[in-house]
């Protein structure tokens, strides 16, 4: 498939070849991660140095901003007919501008990721509680009738004794 092939030209790019042990210095190398967001046939990749998986998630939400931004730019036949590079000149400064932002405020949109768990956490605990109280108002209604078909089986049975009782005397 073309993701299988997008995929292993990706990992062929990324590959450094070393041609020894000697050349490899271990104090020189560093992590990095690709981060791959795939939307509407178009691969988007950025490479960052962050060790911590919720820092990485920032650059996923990055990704995510430049696939809706470049899908709202292009159309989709636009996108699938292009050459390499056909669309640079005219992306470029929305995905720089992008880039700063997601740089500059890194911290922040960690946080207001951060948030946004917490945010959905406290929908999750609203909706629980909301069903919670609705199975309670049900119990008690059914508790109410069940009290009330009591009740009125009380009554049958006090008449059910006077009357057996007038007819026992009768």
């Amino acid at each position: 498939t073309s993701e299988e092939d997008f995929l292993s030209q990706f990992m062929q790019a990324c590959t450094v070849a070393i041609n020894t042990t000697e050349e490899l210095d271990p104090g020189a190398v560093e992590e990095h991660f690709f981060h791959l967001w795939h939307q509407d046939e178009v691969f988007y990749c950025c490479l960052s140095d962050d060790r911590d998986p919720k820092e990485q998630k920032v650059n996923f939400a990055f990704l995510q901003a430049l696939a809706h931004d470049f899908g709202g730019r292009y159309s989709k036949r636009r996108i699938r007919n292009a050459n390499s590079y056909a669309m640079d000149k005219e992306f470029l400064p929305m995905m720089r501008s992008t880039m700063h932002h997601y740089n500059i405020n890194r911290a922040e949109l960690r946080r207001d990721e951060q948030v946004n768990s917490l945010l959905a956490k406290v929908e999750d605990l609203k909706s629980v509680l909301g069903r919670n109280i609705s199975l309670l108002l049900e119990r008690e209604q059914q508790l109410d009738s069940l009290m009330d078909k009591a009740t009125q089986a009380r009554q049958d049975s006090m008449i059910f004794k006077k009357k057996s009782f007038r007819a026992k005397r009768q």
